[in-house]
């Protein structure tokens, strides 16, 4: 499966939910539907590529009650179809598309995978858009993709971080299962459960381009100590908070030239530091790595 299959369900999926997170991401509500003659099931929130297959054919993603938790869980599986009048392997794909006013930091889960044979590999991508009203265009804001070539007989849980593109807050993400993402191999399967999204803090006043580029925050990564210049005369405190959007450092700034924010008690991962005048109106926002 080409990977630009991705951008494009991103781009096109005509469902579109609200609420921060994940539509449905434990797989314990699915819905039956019809596409002509053909009836397959689906998981309430999601769509799926089920149609491409004939009528009395297995349809490439099912639910399954070998699960992580709950209930159930999504199963994704290349399957042989006739669907069209020609014999092809179609893929196992689902996607979601849900509103976000907030940034991503990662998507996590669990899976299990069968790799039939060698140089295939299932894939979870996330795709955060932001619409454009100029170019009425959804610009690519980050991708978070998570990539499997061997096969995991058990549940195993997985987060992969999200790649900014740019320093804007999406306003959708799209989220793609896919059983091919490289060669198109019958019976290659990943099992998939209790997705989620990990958000940074809230958007507030998000800063522009121009702005964030006033404020250097270097090294980063960095593992002992940040420094940060650049900052507006009337820049008071900072905090640091994590990838879950929790404050787990703050301090004073007294000189807006040059401010130390030592890390050493700080675990690995992704951060944000943000940066507020006396009003606690927020004056800079940078995202750093602790390693």
């Amino acid at each position: 499966m080409k990977k630009s299959i991705l951008t494009f369900i991103a781009l096109s999926a005509g469902l579109l939910v609200n609420g921060q997170q994940i539509p449905n991401g434990g797989f314990e509500n699915w819905k039956t539907t019809s596409f002509g003659p053909i009836t397959y099931e689906e998981p309430e929130g999601w769509q799926t590529f089920n149609f491409f297959t004939g009528a009395n054919i297995e349809k490439p993603v099912s639910k399954t009650s070998d699960r992580n938790g709950g209930s159930l869980a999504l199963l994704a599986t290349n399957v042989v179809s006739s669907g069209f009048g020609t014999v092809d392997t179609i893929p196992g794909i689902a996607y979601t598309k849900f509103k976000t006013n907030l940034p991503p930091i990662s998507i996590t889960g669990y899976y299990k995978s069968e790799i039939k044979k060698q140089g295939d590999s299932v894939a979870i991508a996330a795709l955060a858009t932001k619409y454009n009203k100029v170019t009425k265009q959804s610009d690519f804001i980050g991708i978070a993709s998570f990539t499997v070539s061997t096969s995991q007989a058990v549940y195993k849980s997985f987060t992969a971080q999200f790649f900014a593109f740019s320093g804007s807050v999406p306003d959708s993400i799209t989220i793609t299962i896919t059983s091919s993402d490289k060669n198109n191999t019958p019976g290659t399967a990943v099992w998939v459960d209790d997705l989620a999204i990990n958000y940074g803090p809230a958007a507030i006043d998000h800063q522009t381009d121009a702005e964030n580029k006033e404020v250097n925050i270097y090294p980063s990564p960095a593992s002992e100590v940040f420094y940060i210049t650049g900052l507006k005369e009337n820049t008071t405190n900072f905090k640091l908070i994590n990838s879950q959007g929790l404050e787990v450092k703050n301090g004073l700034i007294s000189n807006s030239t040059l401010t130390e924010i030592n890390i050493l008690d700080q675990p690995k991962g992704l951060y944000f530091i943000e940066t507020f005048d006396k009003s606690q109106n927020r004056t800079s926002r940078q995202k750093v790595t602790i390693k």
